[in-house]
């Protein structure tokens, strides 16, 4: 019943996306789904910020760009599932008692509402010589992409936000000491942001040459120099510690920086936006309250020092010479030496489930944008508390075991002694500091 009025009914199908067999049968099972007429399919990702952008990116392969996508947070962050009215913690209960937690999520995601997203592609490019390279985190160590290097261009989509500078560092750093918890990888932010108050990063000035806005005609024009068109010169402050490109209004766990930094009224900028094809831009003066704000779940306004830039549909960042960059894109960290520039364009739109309604224990979520129908009862209260319609059915016998799996490590997780995250943090803080001098 797709007016959600009265009757809800849907199948259901658990694939565990670790499992290599699952994973290739559950995008074929749904390809072949999306190609009937008969069925309207959403999909829920269970997983982090990078859970979320790999399904996005799979579901582009599998011809099925167009089918929304909601998401359970189960990252550190979580900001694409806050944005989204989806909470930034696990549900807690996640299966229930005959399924009941289960139930009332799946009709949260039938009544959910459809709202586009827009993706957007980051061109990183190195200047020519032999020291040029891309440096990224594979299994806590730092090692060379020689792919990218080789070719001298790194092209990468972006869901939630780009940075370059101080925060893009600290991300970097921390997947060098990333823990098994979301406590203890909040407690790893802290430290690492918090050790840039005894030595301060260096300010943008001195890695970032300019920053340009990129003429529409030729912002989708390819990777070459010649190809794109640069329009307007942006003049961000260049005493700041980190540039930030945000899509969403969640940032660093929950943060709408793009909202809080400036009361007073700009002209020309408005309310953010993930679906309006502009991407905004703003200067951190210090990425210290970044990881404190991760950690703590706040960010101290009077200090943040966050400046607007410009709200645009494409950028261009071009780096001085004989430099070390680094930049993050998505929370994934990059080291860049001899870099040349950064360009941002437009790649195309998702959809994505935006929840109206109340999550019980999810009270870190950022404000959810509204797009109901002016017409509807606004003092509609939240039924998440009540019990699912009893025509709600859901197949579930065939994926029994995925099930069961996915509960052990639920509780494995939950079980985790959060003192031997501590003992690790510790240690291996102890010989991030011996390496840096």
């Amino acid at each position: 019943d797709t007016s959600f009025e009265h009757e809800l009914s849907a199948e259901v199908w658990f694939y565990d996306l670790i499992d290599p067999e699952s994973r290739k049968n559950g995008f074929a099972f749904l390809r072949m789904k999306h190609m009937d007429p008969k069925c309207e399919v959403r999909v829920v990702a269970c997983g982090g910020d990078g859970t979320v952008k790999w399904v996005i990116s799979e579901l582009e392969i599998v011809d099925c760009r167009d089918v929304p996508i909601g998401v359970i947070p189960f990252g550190t962050g979580n900001d694409m599932a806050r944005c989204l009215g989806w909470g930034g913690y696990p549900p807690n209960p996640l299966i229930g008692k005959n399924l009941s937690a289960i139930r009332k999520r799946v009709k949260l995601v039938l009544e959910s509402k459809i709202q586009p997203l827009d993706v957007w592609k980051v061109v990183i490019k190195l200047k020519e010589g032999n020291d040029s390279k891309f440096v990224e985190v594979k299994k806590g160590k730092e090692t060379l992409n020689t792919g990218a290097t080789s070719e001298g261009v790194m092209v990468q989509s972006m869901i939630n936000y780009t940075s370059i500078g101080a925060d893009a560092k600290i991300i970097f750093k921390f997947e060098q000491n990333r823990q098994n918890t979301q406590v203890g990888n909040k407690m790893m932010y802290a430290a690492l942001g918090g050790g840039q108050t005894f030595v301060p990063p260096p300010q943008i000035k001195k890695f970032i040459q300019s920053l340009y806005t990129v003429d529409n005609e030729t912002s989708d024009k390819g990777k070459n120099e010649g190809e794109i068109k640069l329009s307007k010169k942006l003049e961000p402050n260049m005493g700041a510690r980190a540039l930030v490109f945000s899509n969403i209004p969640s940032y660093g766990g929950g943060q709408d920086i793009w909202k809080v930094l400036n009361k007073k009224k700009q002209k020309g900028l408005r309310a953010q936006q993930f679906g309006d094809g502009l991407l905004e831009s703003m200067t951190l003066a210090s990425a210290r309250d970044i990881g404190l704000m991760v950690a703590t779940g706040g960010l101290s306004r009077e200090i943040s020092g966050i400046k607007r830039v410009a709200q645009e549909a494409a950028y261009r960042v071009t780096f001085v010479t004989d430099n070390k960059v680094y930049i993050q894109v998505d929370g994934e960290g990059i080291k860049v030496v001899n870099g040349d520039s950064v360009t941002i364009t437009k790649y195309y739109q998702v959809n994505m489930l935006l929840n109206q309604r109340d999550l019980p224990g999810n009270v870190n979520g950022v404000e959810i944008p509204t797009i109901a129908n002016e017409n509807e009862d606004s003092t509609k209260t939240n039924d998440m508390e009540t019990p699912a319609s009893e025509n709600l059915e859901i197949t579930v016998e065939e994926q029994r075991k995925t099930i069961e799996k996915l509960k052990k490590r639920i509780e494995e997780l939950e079980n985790t002694v959060i003192q031997s995250d501590e003992s690790k943090m510790a240690s291996k803080m102890s010989d991030s500091e011996k390496k840096e001098e």
